[in-house]
């Protein structure tokens, strides 16, 4: 099953610079995919 951070990453991939992360709490889980997959998570 994907956690947070796969989804994350996989939004990322999907929609590029479209995708808007409103960050409401804890940073964690974009902290996670950016250790995980920096390149995927930098502005296009």
């Amino acid at each position: 099953s994907e956690d947070a951070v796969d989804v994350l990453l996989k939004a990322a991939q999907e929609y590029g610079s479209d995708l808007t992360i409103v960050a409401l709490g804890p940073l964690t889980n974009i902290a996670t995919a950016l250790q995980r997959d920096r390149t995927t998570l930098q502005d296009q």
